[in-house]
């Protein structure tokens, strides 16, 4: 293996076990019920990202959560996918 792609292969690991770690904070500061990690949870599934499966009802639980707590672009988000989406 050449020394750019062993680099390479080392930093996708580290931002995989990055990215692993920032999820499990989310999901932990969302069941703490803190309104941003609920967004970000929320979007994560809405989004595909993170590793997250897409899952709208999932995505709908933890952003309505957020924007009951006045998270603004939670409450947008909601709104949108009210309107746009079928849940």
């Amino acid at each position: 293996m050449s020394p750019s792609l062993r680099a390479s292969t080392v930093a996708k690991s580290e931002n995989s076990k990055a990215s692993l770690g920032i999820v499990y904070e989310w999901m932990k500061d969302a069941e703490a019920g803190l309104a941003n990690s609920q967004y970000n949870l929320g979007m994560a599934y809405f989004l595909r990202s993170g590793g997250f499966p897409r899952s709208k009802k999932k995505a709908l639980y933890w952003l309505e959560k957020a924007a009951l707590q006045g998270h603004e672009s939670a409450a947008w988000v909601c709104e949108m996918m009210y309107e746009r989406v079928k849940i």
